[in-house]
């Protein structure tokens, strides 16, 4: 995936993987943060990355958790219900190009305020198969 502003990073490592979850295979642009919340003990609910606005994961968390999600910038983080939470990117993007860039810069983001992920622990929470992360 090629952004104009930005290299790989562990958002493409984790882009690359075919995540299982439920039966469904995941988009790949939301392996990262689906992985990232179920390693931080977050349970998602529902991921995709082709919504209007192009990217929107819920899952289940406290205020404070969430709050710290929020503080990390990049998406806005609305509150579904009772502890449900969803992350969108917060305006539209105008090309994929600016979807990669932002996705990187998420990631990189999360990886300062949560530590980084760890791939190989993802198939404690996710069915992982073809797991190459080239």
């Amino acid at each position: 995936m090629k952004g104009r502003h930005t290299k790989p990073n562990i958002w493409d490592r984790a882009a690359r993987l075919k995540l299982i979850r439920d039966g469904e295979k995941l988009d790949p642009g939301v392996n990262y943060f689906v992985a990232m919340l179920n390693q931080l003990k977050l349970p998602t609910i529902f991921s995709c990355e082709g919504h209007p606005n192009g990217f929107y994961v819920a899952f289940v968390a406290f205020y404070p958790m969430a709050l710290k999600i929020r503080q990390c910038g990049f998406f806005s983080v609305e509150l579904e219900g009772q502890c449900h939470w969803s992350i969108r990117i917060t305006h539209p993007l105008r090309s994929n190009v600016s979807r990669v860039d932002l996705l990187r810069w998420a990631a990189e983001a999360w990886e300062k305020k949560f530590g980084g992920l760890k791939l190989g622990s993802i198939r404690k929470n996710l069915n992982i198969k073809n797991a190459k992360t080239g």
